[in-house]
């Protein structure tokens, strides 16, 4: 027998009651093993004694037809053909937890004891701290003039269980490649320790577990069906102080496989009724954070030639998961910031435009910067540029003729070359002599 710390009582009541014949019985009721606290599947064997005595000075008499009935408590079973009386009775057992032992007409004569005995089992579904209160009494003298009942006596048990609470953390939200912890904690709240106990944590598929990197405060963490499976085995008393266990399972986000989520679950083996039966499912989840800016920069402008009114298009959308905070795009070309902080949230946008006028000709290319903070360090952002192309102005139209402004000494190098022409003309006009 365990050593229990709850407190049962088991009633055992002796009573007595004259008949008129100055003749009284005792009635006494007990079981085995002593103990008060019993599990499913246990047996015990409850014991009953008549015994029969006369009040002090009186005649020796005796007491006919004696019957014992025992009204057994829902939550106990009696084991077929597990029951003995001295001396012998019939025994008849009504099947609704009524039990008679008929000992005939008797005579019992003075302090003579008539005993039954028999055992039952615990049922499967009693549940967890029932009191199991049996019950019995005695008649005799039915067929004479002091017909009488024995006071009713109670034997009581208590049935215990080890009761199991689980309580499962799971740390988040993370960002993409970032850390999960994951903290079970069983707990024995019972009245009896719960022995082998198989604590099975379900991995989450997209998530990478490092072997040896799990901790318990007792037992033993088995991963022989890693990857997919994690295992804990051990012991859960019903002290306090060592009823709980603490496991503790970290586990980092694939990021080469995406995830939004990632389920953990985790189920536990436990005493329940008479089998060890595996229940108790409880899940985690912990969101995985995809924060993202996309920056589109554009440019326009109001002509292709000098001078021209340039127009840039800023674009700033939020394409990831989760709010970005202050985000904010700033023109590096320009030194300006276009858009200034704001709180974007997922799939949102917001736009700007900034127009340079009078461009003169040449390529012009401008550089923009956007950042922004999600809920989880460190910040994102993104980078675009834009080019435009601005035309000389073309040449003015005078008369017809196209005319145009050279520098002297270019003007004084084209007459040479003109003379230079004629004159190899006119010698070839004028043939040899």
């Amino acid at each position: 027998m365990r050593n229990r710390t709850l407190l049962i009582l088991t009633i055992i009541i002796a009573t007595s009651i004259p008949t008129a014949q100055a003749t009284f019985v005792e009635m006494e009721k007990t079981h085995t093993p002593e103990k008060t606290e019993y599990f499913c599947g246990e047996t015990l064997e409850f014991n009953i004694t008549i015994t029969v005595r006369t009040t002090a000075g009186g005649p020796i008499l005796s007491i006919e037809d004696l019957k014992i009935i025992d009204y057994l408590a829902p939550g106990v079973t009696i084991l077929p053909g597990n029951w003995t009386s001295t001396p012998s009775s019939n025994f008849t057992d009504y099947g609704n937890g009524t039990l008679l032992w008929d000992f005939g007409p008797g005579p019992f004569t003075t302090e003579p004891q008539a005993t039954v005995a028999f055992n039952v089992t615990v049922n499967q579904n009693a549940p967890e701290n029932t009191y199991i209160i049996n019950t019995a009494t005695a008649k005799y003298n039915e067929t004479v003039s002091g017909a009488a009942s024995a006071p009713t006596v109670t034997d009581t048990i208590q049935i215990i269980y080890p009761i199991i609470n689980i309580t499962k953390y799971c740390s988040g939200p993370i960002l993409e490649g970032g850390w999960i912890n994951y903290t079970i904690i069983l707990t024995n709240h019972g009245h009896m320790d719960d022995e082998n106990i198989t604590l099975t944590d379900h991995l989450p598929p997209g998530t990478i577990y490092t072997p040896g990197t799990a901790s318990a405060t007792s037992g033993t963490l088995d991963e022989s069906q890693l990857p997919g499976k994690l295992l804990w085995r051990g012991v859960l008393p019903n002290v306090t102080g060592l009823n709980t266990v603490n496991i503790t399972i970290p586990v980092q986000d694939d990021p080469l496989e995406y995830s939004q989520q990632h389920t953990n679950n985790a189920s536990f083996t436990e005493l329940t009724g008479c089998e060890r039966v595996e229940r108790r499912w409880v899940t985690c989840n912990t969101t995985v954070l995809h924060p993202q800016l996309n920056l589109e920069k554009t440019c326009t402008a109001s002509s292709t030639t000098e001078p021209a009114n340039v127009t840039y298009i800023y674009t700033l959308t939020n394409t990831g998961d989760t709010i970005i905070f202050n985000a904010t795009v700033f023109d590096q070309t320009l030194n300006q910031t276009i858009i200034p902080p704001i709180h974007l949230p997922p799939g949102a946008t917001v736009s700007a435009n900034l127009t340079l006028l009078n461009v003169s000709a040449g390529t012009h290319t401008n550089i923009a910067l956007a950042w922004g903070t999600p809920p989880l360090e460190p910040p994102v952002n993104d980078t675009d540029s834009a080019t435009c192309t601005i035309r000389e102005k073309p040449p003015a139209f005078v008369g017809g003729a196209v005319t145009r402004a050279y520098p002297p000494q270019l003007v004084g190098l084209a007459l040479a070359v003109n003379l230079l022409l004629l004159g190899l003309v006119a010698k070839k006009l004028a043939g040899p002599y």
